[in-house]
């Protein structure tokens, strides 16, 4: 809020509210657009007969907290000799025992720190909101040029 009232030149609490409000709004555009995770969030997912890799859909993996394999009602920790993860394709790999097993993961997806273009994109997005109330809802075009170099399309 503190660099969006800066940014506005606005110094009174009146609007703060409405502020975070437009904060979160841009945010969720921002991540629908990109498919990315700007906050960080914590992912439960669940994997029916694994394969050797599997892309989780919440990006960019954070960390690993927890991996299960799951047997009727069993659950067997394997959080540290799962497999690994590639963060550079945000793909996780799968040890081989593990392969046709059902498994549970929870993980942390976020940004350890946003890049500047996302951010630029959120406050600019939050100025036109804040600025033309009613007007501004869509994603301008300078906006978009700011995340389409972190936009994942999913196929």
């Amino acid at each position: 809020i503190k660099e969006v009232k800066n940014y506005l030149r606005i110094s009174h609490e009146y609007d703060d509210i409405l502020i975070q409000n437009l904060i979160e709004s841009a945010t969720e555009a921002a991540e629908n657009f990109t498919g990315l995770s700007i906050n960080h969030r914590e992912i439960e997912c669940k994997i029916r007969n694994t394969k050797s890799d599997f892309t989780l859909r919440y990006l960019p993996i954070l960390s690993i907290e927890e991996v299960y394999v799951v047997e009727k009602n069993k659950k067997e920790e394997i959080t540290g000799n799962f497999g690994y993860v590639n963060n550079t394709i945000n793909r996780i790999y799968f040890n081989e025992e593990y392969v046709d097993q059902d498994i549970e993961i929870k993980y942390i997806a976020g940004y350890k720190k946003t890049p500047k273009t996302i951010a630029h994109g959120i406050l600019m997005h939050v100025v036109l909101m804040y600025e033309h109330a009613e007007n501004e809802t869509n994603l301008s075009s300078k906006i978009l040029d700011l995340y389409l170099p972190h936009r994942i399309i999913k196929i």
